[in-house]
Protein backbone atom coordinates (compact mmCIF):
# COMPACT_ATOMS: atom_id res chain seq x y z
CA UNK A 1 0.00 0.00 0.00
CA UNK A 2 1.37 3.40 -0.95
CA UNK A 3 1.95 6.06 1.64
CA UNK A 4 -1.02 8.09 0.34
CA UNK A 5 -3.32 5.07 0.31
CA UNK A 6 -2.20 4.22 3.83
CA UNK A 7 -2.98 7.77 5.02
CA UNK A 8 -6.41 7.67 3.36
CA UNK A 9 -7.18 4.37 5.07
CA UNK A 10 -6.08 5.74 8.45
CA UNK A 11 -8.34 8.77 8.00
CA UNK A 12 -11.27 6.59 6.94
CA UNK A 13 -10.74 4.30 9.95
CA UNK A 14 -10.48 7.30 12.31
CA UNK A 15 -13.70 8.77 10.91
CA UNK A 16 -15.48 5.46 11.37
CA UNK A 17 -14.25 5.03 14.95
CA UNK A 18 -15.20 8.61 15.84
CA UNK A 19 -18.64 8.20 14.27
CA UNK A 20 -19.31 4.97 16.16
CA UNK A 21 -18.21 6.53 19.42
CA UNK A 22 -20.47 9.55 18.88
CA UNK A 23 -23.39 7.35 17.77
CA UNK A 24 -22.98 5.32 20.95
CA UNK A 25 -22.74 8.29 23.31
CA UNK A 26 -25.06 10.82 21.62
CA UNK A 27 -27.21 8.67 19.35
CA UNK A 28 -27.17 8.43 15.59
CA UNK A 29 -29.72 11.19 14.97
CA UNK A 30 -28.10 13.63 17.40
CA UNK A 31 -24.68 13.26 15.77
CA UNK A 32 -23.79 15.51 12.85
CA UNK A 33 -21.22 14.95 10.14
CA UNK A 34 -19.52 18.14 11.32
CA UNK A 35 -19.05 16.62 14.79
CA UNK A 36 -17.60 13.43 13.36
CA UNK A 37 -15.16 15.36 11.19
CA UNK A 38 -14.18 17.67 14.07
CA UNK A 39 -13.49 14.68 16.32
CA UNK A 40 -10.85 13.55 13.84
CA UNK A 41 -9.58 17.03 13.03
CA UNK A 42 -10.70 17.07 9.39
CA UNK A 43 -13.32 18.97 7.42
CA UNK A 44 -16.80 17.83 6.46
CA UNK A 45 -15.56 17.74 2.88
CA UNK A 46 -12.93 15.19 3.90
CA UNK A 47 -15.65 13.12 5.57
CA UNK A 48 -17.64 13.09 2.33
CA UNK A 49 -14.59 12.01 0.36
CA UNK A 50 -14.63 8.82 2.43
CA UNK A 51 -18.36 8.30 3.00
CA UNK A 52 -21.16 9.47 0.72
CA UNK A 53 -23.58 9.84 3.64
CA UNK A 54 -23.56 9.60 7.42
CA UNK A 55 -25.25 6.20 7.32
CA UNK A 56 -22.57 4.92 4.94
CA UNK A 57 -20.30 4.71 7.99
CA UNK A 58 -22.52 1.83 9.14
CA UNK A 59 -23.27 0.20 5.80
CA UNK A 60 -20.13 0.85 3.71
CA UNK A 61 -18.85 -2.73 3.79
CA UNK A 62 -22.17 -4.43 3.23
CA UNK A 63 -21.00 -6.48 0.26
CA UNK A 64 -17.94 -7.74 2.14
CA UNK A 65 -20.15 -8.72 5.07
CA UNK A 66 -22.55 -10.44 2.71
CA UNK A 67 -19.68 -12.43 1.22
CA UNK A 68 -19.28 -14.03 4.66
CA UNK A 69 -22.91 -15.18 4.44
CA UNK A 70 -22.48 -16.18 0.80
CA UNK A 71 -19.61 -18.48 1.76
CA UNK A 72 -21.55 -19.89 4.72
CA UNK A 73 -24.49 -20.85 2.50
CA UNK A 74 -22.34 -23.76 1.31
CA UNK A 75 -23.28 -25.71 4.46
CA UNK A 76 -26.95 -25.81 3.42
CA UNK A 77 -28.12 -29.01 1.76
CA UNK A 78 -29.94 -27.35 -1.11
CA UNK A 79 -31.81 -30.51 -2.05
CA UNK A 80 -33.34 -30.72 1.45
CA UNK A 81 -32.68 -27.51 3.38
CA UNK A 82 -33.39 -27.60 7.09
CA UNK A 83 -33.32 -25.22 10.01
CA UNK A 84 -30.23 -27.10 11.21
CA UNK A 85 -28.52 -26.12 7.94
CA UNK A 86 -29.60 -22.51 8.34
CA UNK A 87 -28.34 -22.51 11.93
CA UNK A 88 -24.96 -23.95 10.86
CA UNK A 89 -24.63 -21.19 8.26
CA UNK A 90 -25.59 -18.49 10.79
CA UNK A 91 -23.12 -19.81 13.37
CA UNK A 92 -20.39 -19.59 10.74
CA UNK A 93 -21.46 -16.03 9.89
CA UNK A 94 -21.55 -15.00 13.55
CA UNK A 95 -18.06 -16.33 14.18
CA UNK A 96 -16.54 -14.71 11.11
CA UNK A 97 -18.26 -11.35 11.52
CA UNK A 98 -17.15 -11.04 15.14
CA UNK A 99 -13.58 -11.79 14.06
CA UNK A 100 -13.57 -9.51 11.01
CA UNK A 101 -15.73 -6.48 11.84
CA UNK A 102 -14.26 -4.04 14.28
CA UNK A 103 -16.87 -2.74 16.73
CA UNK A 104 -19.60 -4.99 15.31
CA UNK A 105 -21.63 -4.51 18.48
CA UNK A 106 -21.64 -0.72 18.10
CA UNK A 107 -22.60 -0.92 14.43
CA UNK A 108 -25.45 -3.35 15.09
CA UNK A 109 -26.67 -1.43 18.12
CA UNK A 110 -26.78 1.85 16.21
CA UNK A 111 -28.63 0.29 13.28
CA UNK A 112 -31.21 -1.50 15.43
CA UNK A 113 -31.84 1.39 17.84
CA UNK A 114 -32.10 4.25 15.34
CA UNK A 115 -35.61 4.62 13.90
CA UNK A 116 -34.30 7.01 11.24
CA UNK A 117 -32.28 4.10 9.83
CA UNK A 118 -35.33 1.85 9.36
CA UNK A 119 -35.59 2.67 5.67
CA UNK A 120 -31.90 2.04 5.08
CA UNK A 121 -32.11 -1.18 7.08
CA UNK A 122 -35.00 -2.39 4.90
CA UNK A 123 -33.00 -1.52 1.76
CA UNK A 124 -30.05 -3.53 3.07
CA UNK A 125 -32.27 -6.46 3.97
CA UNK A 126 -33.76 -6.47 0.46
CA UNK A 127 -30.28 -6.32 -1.04
CA UNK A 128 -29.08 -9.22 1.13
CA UNK A 129 -32.16 -11.26 0.16
CA UNK A 130 -31.45 -10.54 -3.51
CA UNK A 131 -27.79 -11.55 -3.16
CA UNK A 132 -28.72 -14.66 -1.16
CA UNK A 133 -31.30 -15.66 -3.76
CA UNK A 134 -28.68 -15.29 -6.51
CA UNK A 135 -26.18 -17.46 -4.63
CA UNK A 136 -28.75 -20.16 -3.85
CA UNK A 137 -30.15 -20.18 -7.39
CA UNK A 138 -26.64 -20.41 -8.83
CA UNK A 139 -25.90 -23.34 -6.54
CA UNK A 140 -29.00 -25.13 -7.77
CA UNK A 141 -31.41 -24.81 -4.85
CA UNK A 142 -34.16 -27.39 -5.39
CA UNK A 143 -36.92 -25.29 -3.86
CA UNK A 144 -37.68 -21.68 -4.46
CA UNK A 145 -34.40 -19.87 -3.84
CA UNK A 146 -36.18 -16.64 -2.91
CA UNK A 147 -38.14 -18.35 -0.12
CA UNK A 148 -35.03 -19.96 1.36
CA UNK A 149 -33.12 -16.68 1.02
CA UNK A 150 -35.85 -14.80 2.87
CA UNK A 151 -35.78 -17.39 5.68
CA UNK A 152 -31.99 -17.15 6.01
CA UNK A 153 -31.92 -13.35 6.00
CA UNK A 154 -34.88 -13.11 8.37
CA UNK A 155 -33.16 -15.44 10.84
CA UNK A 156 -29.92 -13.47 10.49
CA UNK A 157 -31.66 -10.15 11.14
CA UNK A 158 -33.64 -11.53 14.07
CA UNK A 159 -30.47 -12.98 15.56
CA UNK A 160 -28.72 -9.63 15.30
CA UNK A 161 -31.68 -7.92 16.94
CA UNK A 162 -31.74 -10.43 19.81
CA UNK A 163 -27.98 -10.00 20.25
CA UNK A 164 -28.22 -6.21 20.46
CA UNK A 165 -31.17 -6.33 22.81
CA UNK A 166 -29.30 -8.84 24.99
CA UNK A 167 -26.74 -6.10 25.73
CA UNK A 168 -23.85 -8.48 26.13
CA UNK A 169 -25.73 -11.19 28.00
CA UNK A 170 -25.52 -13.55 25.00
CA UNK A 171 -23.07 -14.08 22.17
CA UNK A 172 -23.99 -13.43 18.56
CA UNK A 173 -23.89 -17.16 17.94
CA UNK A 174 -26.30 -17.81 20.84
CA UNK A 175 -28.60 -15.13 19.45
CA UNK A 176 -28.59 -16.87 16.06
CA UNK A 177 -29.61 -20.11 17.82
CA UNK A 178 -32.50 -18.34 19.51
CA UNK A 179 -33.64 -16.83 16.20
CA UNK A 180 -33.66 -20.24 14.55
CA UNK A 181 -35.51 -21.71 17.56
CA UNK A 182 -38.19 -19.03 17.07
CA UNK A 183 -38.44 -19.98 13.39
CA UNK A 184 -38.74 -23.67 14.25
CA UNK A 185 -41.52 -22.89 16.72
CA UNK A 186 -43.34 -20.76 14.15
CA UNK A 187 -43.11 -23.47 11.47
CA UNK A 188 -43.25 -26.86 13.20
CA UNK A 189 -43.22 -29.89 10.97
CA UNK A 190 -46.62 -31.43 10.41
Amino acid sequence: MSRRASQLQRTRDALRRAALELFTTKGYDATSVAEIAAAVGVTERTFFRHFATKDAVLFHRSRERFDVLGDALGVIDLAHPSWDDVLAALHQVATQLQEQVENLDQVAQTIVQSPSLDSRRREQRALWEEWTTEVLAREGAAGPAAFLAAAVVTALNRGQELWVRGEGSITLSEAMSRAVDEARAAFPRG
